[in-house]
Parts: C-alpha cells; sequence; structure tokens
C-alpha cells in the first residue's frame, strides 16, 4: 500500500458546480484530520474558495507559489483583473511559499509568514561534469506557449545562421496546434525550416542534453525553470532573454543573459560561445560548478523548518463563517 491517501475531488468547471467540490474537500479534511493545506495551485479560480473552506474545517492553509508575480504584467488582460484580487486573498492565508527573493519580498508586504525555497534539483552530483567539445548544436526545450516565446528561437537561428551555416536547433516540447503552426510558418518565412527539427514531447530529455551543445532560453518570465538547472547539470553553457530575478541566475554562471527580445545579441553570444573553445569551457564549468550548488540545498531541512512551528498561527478564526471571511477578502 502506499505510504499516503490520495483524494480525488469532483470537477469544478465554474462556482455554479462549485458545492459539489466544497463538500468533497471539507469531507476529506475533517475525515483525515488535516491540520495544514500546502496549495500549489496559486493562481487558480477557485483559490479563495478552497481558502475558506479549509479555515472553517480547521485546517490551515499555505499557498505555494510556484510562480512568479513577473507574469502579471505581462499576461492577458483578462488575467490581470483577477491577479489584481490576488494580494487581497494572498492576506489570508497563514504562510506564502514562493520560489524566487523577489517574490518573496513582494509577497512578505501581504502575508502573514513568508519563505523562499527552490524547486528539487535531485540529479547526482558525481554525474556534473563540464563538456569539452561541441558540435554547433543548440537546444531549446519548454511547452511551445506565447510566454515561453518560440518564434524567437528562430530569430535567434537566423543570426547564428548567418556565421555558423552548419547551425542547427533543436525544439523539444510541445503545445497547442496553433501555436506550433506558428514556429514552423516562422521558420519557412526565414527559409531555415531545414536547420530546425522538432522532436516533440519526450520525458526523457537527458539524451537532447547530452546531444547538444548551448541551450537557448527564451522566456519572457518564469517562476524555477527546471530546464536551467538541467541544462547546467549536463555541461551546457546558456544563452538566454534576461530574467536576473531567477535563483539558479543570480551571478550569471554558465550564463550570457540578453536583454528581452534582443534575438541579434543573443545569436551572437551563441556565435561566440560555440567559435571559442577556452569561453565554451569556462562556461561548461561554471555551469556544473552551479549545478553543484543547487543540487546540494537541503530542502528537507527547509521544509521542516517551514512546518516547524509547534501551534500554526491562523490569519482567521477557524470558526468564521464563509461570507465574513469573502467580506475580509475583498476589503
Amino acid at each position: 500500500n502506499a505510504p499516503y491517501t490520495r483524494v480525488v475531488l469532483p470537477k469544478c468547471t465554474s462556482f455554479l458546480d462549485y458545492q459539489a467540490k466544497a463538500d468533497a474537500l471539507d469531507s476529506a479534511l475533517r475525515k483525515y484530520e488535516v491540520d495544514l493545506m500546502v496549495y500549489h495551485k496559486w493562481i487558480d479560480r477557485d483559490l479563495l474558495w478552497d481558502l475558506l473552506v479549509c479555515k472553517q474545517a480547521n485546517c490551515a492553509f499555505y499557498i505555494y507559489a510556484n510562480g512568479t508575480i513577473d507574469m502579471f504584467n505581462l499576461s492577458h488582460p483578462y488575467w490581470q483583473q483577477y491577479f489584481l484580487q490576488l494580494p487581497a486573498i494572498y492576506k489570508l492565508a497563514d504562510c506564502v511559499i514562493a520560489l524566487t527573493a523577489m517574490d518573496a519580498a513582494f509577497w512578505n508586504q501581504i502575508a502573514n509568514r513568508t519563505y523562499q525555497i527552490t524547486n528539487p534539483c535531485s540529479l547526482a552530483v558525481r554525474e556534473i561534469k563540464p563538456r569539452t567539445s561541441h558540435q554547433q548544436r543548440i537546444l531549446w526545450v519548454g511547452r511551445i506557449s506565447e510566454e515561453k516565446q518560440p518564434v524567437e528561437s528562430i530569430k535567434i537561428l537566423a543570426t547564428v545562421l548567418e556565421k555558423l551555416p552548419n547551425a542547427e536547433l533543436y525544439i523539444v516540447g510541445t503545445g497547442e496546434p496553433s501555436e506550433v503552426k506558428k514556429v514552423i510558418d516562422y521558420a519557412k518565412k526565414l527559409e531555415i525550416l531545414d536547420r530546425v527539427t522538432f522532436v516533440g514531447f519526450h520525458t526523457d530529455t537527458e539524451q537532447f542534453y547530452e546531444r547538444s551543445d548551448v541551450l537557448l532560453f527564451t522566456s519572457k518570465f518564469e517562476g524555477y525553470p527546471m530546464t536551467l538547472f538541467e541544462a547546467q547539470s549536463h555541461g551546457l553553457p546558456i544563452v538566454m532573454y534576461e530574467l536576473p530575478y531567477l535563483e539558479l541566475v543570480k551571478g550569471g554562471q554558465g550564463i550570457i543573459a540578453v536583454n528581452q527580445l534582443a534575438a541579434e545579441d543573443a545569436g551572437n553570444a551563441i556565435i561566440d560561445i560555440l567559435t571559442d573553445q577556452s569561453k565554451y569551457s569556462r562556461l561548461s564549468e561554471e555551469a556544473c560548478n552551479n549545478a553543484i550548488k543547487f543540487s546540494k540545498i537541503d530542502l528537507k531541512k527547509k521544509w521542516q523548518e517551514i512546518f516547524s512551528t509547534n501551534e500554526i498561527e491562523k490569519t482567521l478564526d477557524s470558526n468564521i463563517d464563509s461570507i465574513s471571511a469573502i467580506r475580509l477578502a475583498y476589503n
């Protein structure tokens, strides 16, 4: 038997059918005497309502904000309206757990308690070693979606091909057909589709890191992208659009960052790396050292610290009714 119990809540497509989910959640919390909820759906539509259900079941509510506030300004206007309500909701939580120091500082102005933690980086340190050769293969890994800006990878490749005509781009991942089509159409427009390989979705991405020479990272925002750690654990230098708040990026170890949408600068950075063996070796070694540093973080100890309070403080009285709680959330 598994050492845990999985409870599957009823599907909820709108607040009109939320009652069934609320009843099931409340029943599970009371049945299993849950005293603390770590909630990962940090911007979900049901966040407030799920929080209130937990509160009424005398269960503390910790929000694991596994994204970044940087997305607030860059998202669709519909979502921006909702994001404006999040501070009012977050102040009702007992604790907020953030992935970056920037996000922790922001939520610390609102939340009862705030912690910063990293995602688990579990590769064995002994497997991490610098690269010694390269063959002009550029790797892009991720979901093919607007915020990842995969079309930028095609623009960047075009600059690289001006000096390195044998360079190639491997795109690992998939997305909505319309988004994939945008990337393909742009490569066709620039007449470089023959230098791009779409390998689709793979659970085993290690093979692509091993056969590539540099990681290209074009996201407009991220919370804690494991792609960067995976690349560095394989000794890959990284060229990326600047996201200076990311914990893995601080210090610039093994990384060359350029301004957002500066495709030509990114392309020239890749050319420099792939034509200068000493620079390549230095960046590869820095990447490995950075990966080793993050792989040594004791996350178990950090979570024990987060859960260490003898009596978890509540931001709301456990007996508060939902009408009063909702009024507090929107005042």
